[in-house]
């Protein structure tokens, strides 16, 4: 039974409070809704247009939220660029018309928050009596409290998005999308979420920065946007100030720097030489004209990519052990978070025997590449090293045993 006496206070309320305030109320209804757009993403991840379309929620609900704290031009400007861009993705995808209900009504609270104030007015207290009340009781709460404090919206995000227990529902999209984000590009965005939820989100100025991560890059796909997060996040979590760092983060960093020191030469032959079996490769895949073409490049493209990344690291290393400091540091483990990807996704996937054969990242490339990761910290498992020091397990076996996922939570604890 829906209590249409809170949808009546939101309706006389929110008109009264500054314009920080009223994006503040609609932001958070937003974040509310935002898992059902995290199960309709679910149903179809490895899709562009999917991958699009969440990105887009993800980023209109930082937006949203930073004009509720920190309003700027800037900022501001990012509202008609998003809407926009809402109706381009939804439309080249068809996105809308197969949202399921739920989904349907999340985005449109999602583009509710990211309208001007006049239009938040108008259909917030509409959007949340309307559909079975979720979310009114909380943010009839939010806006009595900035009634009394209308400046104090930062303190809003700081109290949880929920009262009491979290709807089951939203409880379970939610927690899919974490343990489902796990060594993806997607982690970044659970981590978001959950301080958003529990009422600790992630430091204002770096939600800034990330939402104003260039347009262009966007529209890459999440990848390009999880390597932009690391390095926004970087100054933050390795090379900040050591009051704002944790002493774990200054233990990783300081591994680090022992790791690069004492491989140095090591990591920098290695990488030359697996750049050298990657040419060959990329080469030989070029010729294969048996093979469907649409593979073929998909290989080629890996192939390039995985020889860029090796090149940036071969770029970072110090030319002289003086030249080793935070800074240095902190550009490879920046480099290093995004290997983990290239490791146990995509390199995963191109030496899967499911490809087809001759389009199979070799052995020897595999068996580098986690060679190189181990040199700067990442862990491999014992008893695979083991096997091949003993020649108990041939090369092509502990090269996928090397690969497999558990790796990814392991490493993602460190």
């Amino acid at each position: 039974m829906i209590d249409y006496g809170y949808g009546q206070e939101l309706h006389e309320k929110l008109p009264t409070l500054p314009p920080a305030a009223i994006k503040t109320v609609a932001a958070r209804v937003a974040l509310q809704w935002l898992p059902y757009i995290f199960g309709f993403f679910e149903q179809g991840s490895d899709r562009t247009d999917f991958q699009q379309f969440l990105l887009l929620c993800l980023r209109a609900c930082v937006v949203s939220g930073l004009e509720g704290t920190r309003p700027s031009a800037e900022v501001n400007a990012l509202n008609a660029h998003l809407n926009s861009r809402y109706i381009s993705a939804a439309d080249t995808g068809r996105i809308l018309n197969i949202l399921p209900k739920s989904a349907s009504i999340a985005s449109n609270a999602i583009r509710i928050a990211t309208n001007e104030v006049d239009i938040i007015i108008s259909s917030l207290p509409t959007h949340l009596t309307a559909y079975h009340g979720e979310g009114l009781k909380e943010r009839t709460a939010d806006t009595a409290a900035l009634t009394v404090a209308p400046e104090d919206t930062e303190q809003v995000f700081a109290t949880k998005l929920w009262h009491g227990e979290v709807p089951e529902t939203h409880a379970g999209l939610s927690q899919q999308f974490f343990d489902n984000a796990t060594g993806t590009p997607w982690e970044f965005w659970a981590e978001w979420y959950k301080g958003m939820l529990n009422g600790n989100p992630l430091d204002w100025e770096l939600q800034r920065r990330v939402a104003l991560i260039d347009n262009s890059i966007w529209l890459q796909g999440p990848e390009a946007i999880a390597t932009e997060t690391s390095r926004i996040e970087l100054p933050q979590q390795i090379v900040g100030s050591s009051l704002d760092q944790t002493a774990s983060q200054v233990s990783r960093s300081s591994t680090l720097v022992s790791s690069i020191r004492a491989n140095r030469d090591a990591i920098a032959v290695s990488a030359v030489s697996l750049i050298e079996q990657i040419e060959y490769f990329r080469e030989r895949v070029r010729g294969l004209n048996t093979l469907e073409p649409r593979l073929r490049e998909e290989v080629v493209e890996f192939a390039d990519y995985l020889e860029s990344t090796l090149s940036e690291l071969v770029n970072a290393l110090p030319i002289t052990e003086d030249e080793l400091n935070e800074d240095s540091a902190g550009r490879i483990a920046l480099w290093l978070r995004n290997y983990k990807d290239v490791l146990f996704i995509k390199l995963a996937h191109y030496s899967s025997p499911e490809n087809v054969a001759e389009a199979t990242v070799p052995t020897s490339i595999v068996l580098g590449s986690t060679a190189i990761g181990a040199m700067l910290g990442l862990p491999l498992v014992g008893a695979t090293v083991g096997g091949l020091i003993t020649n108990q397990l041939k090369p092509a076996q502990a090269a996928k045993e090397l690969l497999k996922r558990t790796e990814v939570e392991e490493i993602g604890n460190k």
